[in-house]
């Protein structure tokens, strides 16, 4: 890991949901290219393993436990992101959840709730948090993370698409508000491989079928992705090379979503 070089260098990061999946590989990825990097997650123990294999690796992070549906884990975690790094120049806002697959009528409440916390109002509020950080210093970019399920919608996942929706919405909403000085954008994954995924397959009748299910959704790529993959893009959007970008979704479906099926 080089410090002091890379697409972000001197940066200072901050990544919700950064145990596993997306989260983590963006946070490793922004501290290869020279960013220090705050890892946050409900899970603290997870979140500290990874900025310690950062700072194993030879660059700049710590871990924190925080829960990002309320607003004393999100403003915990801005001000120990600041008294850290002392600023903080890209929010990653990353934490989600899938919820249960069941139609509305049978749509739990308190899962409704849950999902909409995690997934949405986190969003909100870490943003609310960390944004009076970034107006003082007059600059910021924050990428949120949204979903190919935000532009269209799929069978029994009424929370889950609710949420990535008003994410998407919230993006574009932003990026109105605080542009020029502050970018606000987002990335849409779509089947990516991550420890909420690997559950699913786990509690399916057939994990063999299911996990044939998710490969055959992204009908172009025929693949699951990797987080890595989703990170790259999240570092573009973190990066001076998307200055000219503002509101936008960064689409990275395997597929899903680009054609309908017969």
């Amino acid at each position: 890991m080089s410090v002091g070089s890379g697409r972000v260098a001197g940066k200072a990061a901050l990544v919700t949901g950064a145990a596993n999946g997306i989260g983590r590989a963006t946070a490793m990825l922004l501290a290869e290219e020279g960013a220090a990097v705050a890892c946050i997650d409900i899970n603290g123990t997870q979140a500290a393993s990874v900025a310690e294999e950062i700072v194993t690796a030879g660059g700049r992070a710590f871990g924190m436990q925080a829960d990002v549906s309320t607003r004393e884990g999100t403003q915990a975690m801005a001000a120990a992101t600041v008294e850290q790094f002392g600023c903080i120049d890209i929010l990653h806002n990353n934490a989600g959840i899938a919820g249960v697959y069941e139609p509305v009528h049978r749509f739990p409440e308190d899962m409704w709730e849950k999902v909409i916390a995690t997934n949405l109002t986190s969003v909100f509020l870490g943003s609310k948090a960390v944004l009076p950080y970034m107006l003082e210093a007059g600059r910021g970019v924050i990428i949120n993370t949204c979903s190919v399920f935000g532009s269209f919608a799929s069978r029994t996942l009424p929370a889950y698409h609710a949420a990535k929706g008003g994410v998407l919405m919230l993006t574009k909403q932003m990026a109105v508000d605080y542009g020029p000085a502050i970018r606000v954008n987002c990335v849409s994954p779509g089947t990516i491989d991550s420890a909420m995924m690997r559950s699913v397959i786990a509690q399916s009748a057939d994990p063999a079928a299911r996990e044939q299910e998710y490969k055959d959704s992204n009908p172009v790529l025929k693949r699951i992705g990797d987080p890595r993959e989703i990170a790259y893009g999240v570092l573009f959007l973190a990066s001076d090379e998307s200055s000219f970008m503002v509101g936008a979704d960064l689409f990275m479906g395997g597929g899903q979503g680009l054609f309908s099926s017969p």
